[in-house]
């Protein structure tokens, strides 16, 4: 019987979203104070997870993420505490931290062979998304 409530929930959580289209770009702070984002975050990963790991990655399956990505998008752009939510979500600090440091041991342009924070070569890669994360999902969806 819980399945059957997971997947209620899931498909109300999922038809929300859709709702949420029409709304005002100023409501993701409504759904920032009652702790809300998170709900879009998982419906955003559960959606991601459902295209890249249960069907043909193509036009039509990811057509289906059109819905939650303009949802995030809208708020993310007018809020940065959902911005940030949404950040920690995607590339979360514990991966971050061993990505920076595999960044700092590697040689800048700088003639020391020291690390040089100019660098602009030194952005994420496809190559620092493990193929198991959502950051590694979203890669593989590009």
């Amino acid at each position: 019987i819980d399945s059957t409530i997971d997947m209620r929930t899931s498909q109300c959580k999922r038809a929300t979203v859709t709702l949420l289209m029409d709304s005002d770009a100023s409501f993701g702070k409504c759904l920032l104070e009652a702790d809300a984002i998170k709900d879009l975050l998982e419906v955003f990963a559960q959606q991601v997870n459902d295209v890249v790991d249960n069907t043909r990655v193509d036009s039509g399956a990811t057509a289906a993420l059109v819905p939650i990505l303009v949802v995030l998008n809208k708020y993310a752009m007018v809020n940065l505490a959902i911005r940030r939510q949404v950040h920690q979500f995607i590339f979360p600090s514990e991966a971050e931290e061993v990505y920076q440091q595999k960044v700092r041991q590697l040689p800048g342009p700088s003639t020391s062979g020291s690390y040089n924070p100019n660098n602009t070569n030194l952005n994420m890669s496809p190559l620092d998304a493990p193929n198991d994360t959502l950051r590694g999902k979203i890669v593989h969806l590009l």
